[in-house]
């Protein structure tokens, strides 16, 4: 349950995020003070939302990937073709 917490929490995080950021925009616009802590809540925001979405990305995917970069000989063929052979079907 708590995986899917991380994701939904992430995102809500990122919203807040692109809100901080059109806030700050709009308050430098206007030259008031208080804009740089919009600034600063917007990429914290940003940081730890993007953090939670990659982390709940890698808990949803979990595989043992140990074994997906190495392929073996007998797993691996090599094929050779001709242009003819291989540009058959697009003719017909």
């Amino acid at each position: 349950m708590l995986k899917k917490t991380k994701l939904f929490v992430g995102i809500a995080l990122l919203a807040e995020a692109v809100i901080a950021l059109a806030t700050f925009v709009s308050l430098v616009a206007k030259k008031k003070s208080i804009a740089a802590a919009f600034l600063a809540m917007s990429a914290v925001g940003g940081a730890v939302g993007a953090y939670l979405i990659c982390k709940s990305k890698d808990e949803c995917c979990e595989c043992d990937c140990e074994d997906e970069g190495e392929e073996s000989d007998a797993e691996v063929e090599d094929v050779e073709l001709d242009e003819s052979e291989l540009f058959a079907r697009d003719e017909a």
